[in-house]
Formats: structure tokens, C-alpha cells, sequence
């Protein structure tokens, strides 16, 4: 999405910069927006899915960087998981705070693959298009834009108020937590991930990053297929970090 420059309709230099990108795995379209949509109006409005409910998507942020193997595990858990009611998306992180004290980390044991925690991740999200859509519906923000109204008071949300990734975080932990849905998450050896954030944390940014933007410790770069073997119900867990209910072998 292009943004807005504050003394031109569009910031000419961000538009060519997003036509003159070559994407060579599909089709690749660029929104340019009349207004400044900020990191919210980016999740709420990219990926345009209405019509394709078996399409994965995942949101990753500039500050990212993948494991050559974060899609492989996408399609796996989507597979496995993409048809449950009760998980709202997939995380790609491999770290994931305590947020009880918001100490790091969850350090669940490795012998579960996967788990099943009541905060989303935002170091590389893929939402279950299912879920993901009636949430959208649901957003207090997205329902009056789609009707063409002023957004003014809304549960979180009033007239002069930046809308901004926290607010909309928030009330996105609201909905889930609502409707008793988790995200899923990896949990390989050593808390490796399958994208890592290597933001230094500076003043416009909404987390602090895992590193230098040079360091791949944190990224999973090898596979085996014992990653593959995943249990049929994932454990759940808790803000504290507690196992709440426990997994049911594969048979």
C-alpha cells in the first residue's frame, strides 16, 4: 500500500518504488490509497480474500526476515488446523513473551511441537481466512467505513483518536479471547522461528526487535520430517505459560 505524502495526493517516490518491485512467485497487485491508511488499514485491507476461502496469506512486517521454511510449515498447520473454529490464526515467531509479567519466554517443552496461546503474534501472522473474515466483519472500524461512515464512537475507538496497531490489537485480543480462539504456534528447539524480527526498536516502531538485522540464530534453517508429524490437538496454554489442556496423540 502506498502512503500519503503529506503535500501531494500520493508520495510519488513510494509508488514507483512499489511498480518497479518484481515479484516472481504470482500475481502481485499494488493498492494505492486516496488517505493514509497507517499499519491498521494495512492487515485490514491487503489481503482481499472474500472470494477465496482457501487462499493462506501471512502479514509480514518490514522488519522481518523468514526461514526458507516458513511457507511449508504454513500450508502443514493450515491443513491441519485451518478447518477448527477455535484458532484464529499462525504465528511464524519462534519467541513468544510470558504476558502474565511479559517476561520472555513461554519455554513450553519441546516434546510439543506445536501449541495453542491466547495472544497472537504479530513477527509474522497468517490468519485463518475464516475467522479472519468474520472479524473483519465484526471490527467496529471496518463495518462503518464499508457503510461510509464517519468512524466516531466505537467501542475503542473515537473522532480524533489515532486508530492505531495497538488500539486495533487490543480489540483484536478482545474478539479473540470473546470467542475463545487462540493462535497457534511452532515451538522448535531453542525457541528457533520460522520468521525473526530484527528491529533495534526505535520511537515509530510497536516492538522491540530480536536483533541486528544480521544475526539468523534465531531463524529455523534446517528441516526434518519429524517437523511434520504434528499432533491431531495441540496443547493449550495459558498467559502464565501453563499447559491448560493437553494434546491428543495422532493415531
Amino acid at each position: 500500500m502506498a502512503r500519503q505524502d503529506h503535500n501531494r495526493e500520493y508520495s510519488a517516490e513510494t509508488v514507483k518504488m512499489a511498480l518497479d518491485f518484481v515479484f516472481d512467485y504470482g500475481p502481485c497487485d499494488i493498492h494505492i490509497n486516496n488517505q493514509q491508511e497507517g499499519k491498521t488499514g494495512q492487515w485490514f485491507y491487503t489481503w482481499r480474500t472474500y472470494n477465496n476461502t482457501k487462499e493462506i496469506a501471512v502479514i509480514l512486517e518490514d522488519y522481518l526476515t523468514v526461514s526458507p521454511y516458513f511457507f511449508s510449515w504454513l500450508k502443514l498447520v493450515h491443513s491441519l488446523y485451518g478447518e477448527r473454529s477455535d484458532v484464529s490464526g499462525f504465528a511464524l515467531q519462534g519467541k513468544q513473551i510470558r504476558h502474565s509479567d511479559s517476561v520472555c519466554c513461554l519455554n513450553i517443552s519441546i516434546q510439543h511441537k506445536v501449541f495453542l496461546y491466547s495472544m497472537f503474534g504479530v513477527s509474522g501472522f497468517s490468519p485463518n481466512n475464516k475467522q479472519w473474515l468474520q472479524y473483519i466483519a465484526w471490527s467496529p472500524e471496518h463495518t462503518l467505513k464499508m457503510r461510509g461512515l464517519p468512524v466516531k464512537k466505537s467501542r475503542h475507538v473515537t473522532a480524533g483518536q489515532k486508530y492505531d496497531q495497538l488500539r486495533w490489537a487490543m480489540e483484536y485480543i478482545q474478539y479473540t479471547r470473546t470467542n475463545k480462539q487462540f493462535t497457534l504456534y511452532s515451538n522448535f528447539k531453542g525457541n528457533k522461528g520460522l520468521a525473526y524480527n530484527w528491529n533495534d526498536g526505535e520511537s515509530d516502531s510497536d516492538f522491540k526487535g530480536e536483533g541486528n538485522g544480521t544475526d539468523t540464530d534465531g531463524l529455523l534453517l534446517e528441516w526434518t520430517t519429524d517437523y511434520e508429524n504434528l499432533p491431531a490437538i495441540p496443547v493449550y496454554v495459558n498467559t502464565t505459560g501453563v499447559i491448560i489442556k493437553t494434546q491428543v496423540p495422532m493415531k
